[in-house]
């Protein structure tokens, strides 16, 4: 007979900080979504998203075809407008950002452009 040995879930799962709480030598920025909306239409894709992410905190965006999750990685970047709510990079909607902080990670391959277009 094999014996399997049951261990409790905080025993091996690292539980993120509260919010608010920076962890050790993180950079970056938070970023900030609050009852953010989006609609094609009569199509409702994203339906008031609060979350909060940490500075340095690495973030999974999962989900089935068409439920928003490019729509959401559009709207971080400015490449598209939400309908309703409100997101930023910062503590606070009113700071200064620093530009530089913040990063992405396009889910297909791009081809690299240098300066002159090639």
């Amino acid at each position: 007979m094999i014996a399997h040995r049951l261990r409790r879930i905080d025993e091996i799962v690292d539980f993120a900080p509260e919010v608010g709480e920076r962890p050790p030598n993180a950079s970056g920025l938070p970023i900030n979504i609050r009852w953010l909306r989006k609609s094609f239409g009569a199509n409702e894709v994203l339906r008031g998203i609060d979350l909060y992410v940490r500075p340095g905190q690495f973030v999974a965006i999962v989900g089935r075809s068409g439920c928003g999750k490019s729509t959401l990685l559009r709207l971080l970047l400015g490449l598209d407008r939400p309908t309703d709510g409100q997101f930023w990079f910062g503590e606070h909607a009113d700071e200064k950002r620093d530009a530089s902080a913040i990063r992405i990670m396009f889910q297909e391959p791009r081809p690299r452009v240098d300066d002159r277009g090639r």
